[in-house]
């Protein structure tokens, strides 16, 4: 594990404090993989544990300063340490710097090794970075199998049942469970690794394979040949959406629910560095808090970060695809939704976007 973060001395520090003053960490804590639980008592925002397993919230997370508090294990970190043991970044210092350039500040120099032995360090209790987590055998083995079972007529029936093109779920790597009678939908992260399967009845019923974890609906041609750079990445709610997106001819990816998989839909913009992210986020409070807790995230990630709804009266990228309107039009309407930006946060309150 990197070195953990010591606060530098004088300038500094006051430099540091700047930086996080002028962040949304919540949001950002959350794009990076952390899951908050319940409402908040003061500045401390409750939250699910980082690098271990809790089945109730054990950890919280300081809004103004940015501290993490793991009550179960007694670790104490500072935000951008926070942000290593997600995974997000490789050292304290990379997070730092990132963030300070976010905002239009300079980072300042690390400041000299006396400098950094003298600092008083944040009390902390270190704890084993998880290992990046190996895709389940068992899981691997049914995507393989069911992969390998589709055929025509069954894609050809999943085109119809939902009234989008066989070729789009296709791309996404669709497949078909005999023993249950259900089509699957591979999750994976952000450079194309299997996280888990979901799965749909003819009926429309979605679960997902025992021992699956969250992952985003990513076309196959990603895993070896991303796009290069794309003009815009879209990012939808579930297969359906991803699918009608990619039918359109966008460069899409799908989250599986509305607050799911934030951390790797930031790793998968580090990854494709697309010069837009559009936020498609389904008409209900679900749908829009989810987007935008992501675009506060994304803000430090990509250039231009906008959030839209389909049109009024409709639901989601599917129901419009199935309107029958044209790519353009869709195009068009995002290119209506204003830029979020990052606001300045003055006199200790309030973080806007």
């Amino acid at each position: 594990m990197p070195p953990f973060y010591k606060s530098p001395p004088g300038d500094l520090a006051a430099r540091d404090r700047d930086i996080l003053a002028r962040l949304n960490l919540p949001a950002l804590a959350a794009a990076a993989g952390l899951t908050f639980a319940g409402p908040p008592s003061g500045p401390w925002h409750p939250c699910h544990a980082a690098g271990r397993t809790d089945r109730t919230p054990s950890a919280s997370l300081n809004a103004d300063t940015g501290v993490y508090k793991d009550h179960g294990s007694g670790d104490r970190r500072s935000f951008w340490d926070l942000l290593v043991l997600l995974g997000a970044f490789p050292d304290w210092r990379a997070a730092r710097d990132h963030h300070a350039a976010a905002v239009g500040l300079p980072a300042g120099p690390a400041g000299s090794r006396d400098e950094q032995k003298s600092a008083p360090a944040v009390r902390s209790r270190r704890v084993r970075r998880p290992a990046a987590p190996v895709p389940n055998p068992r899981v691997s083995a049914v995507a393989r199998d069911c992969r390998s079972a589709l055929t025509p007529q069954r894609l050809n029936a999943l085109s119809s049942s939902v009234g989008l093109p066989a070729d789009a779920f296709d791309k996404l790597g669709v497949g078909w469970c005999d023993r249950r009678g259900v089509w699957t939908f591979p999750m994976k992260a952000a450079d194309g690794a299997l996280r888990g399967l979901r799965t749909r009845t003819p009926a429309g019923a979605k679960r997902a394979v025992t021992g699956s974890r969250d992952g985003l609906f990513l076309p196959d041609a990603w895993t070896d040949s991303p796009p290069d750079r794309p003009d815009r990445l879209v990012i939808a709610e579930g297969p359906t959406d991803t699918a009608a997106l990619l039918a359109w001819g966008f460069a899409a990816a799908g989250r599986p629910s509305a607050h799911g998989a934030a951390g790797i839909v930031g790793d998968l913009c580090r990854r494709l560095s697309p010069d837009e992210a559009v936020i498609l986020a389904d008409a209900d409070e679900a749908g829009r808090k989810g987007a935008d807790a992501l675009a506060a995230g994304l803000l430090v990630l990509v250039p231009v970060v906008r959030v839209c709804e389909p049109p009024a009266g409709v639901k989601d990228a599917r129901a419009w695809f199935l309107r029958g309107e044209s790519a353009d039009e869709a195009a068009a309407l995002f290119d209506a939704a204003p830029p979020r930006r990052l606001r300045i946060r003055r006199g200790g309150k309030g973080v806007g976007q």
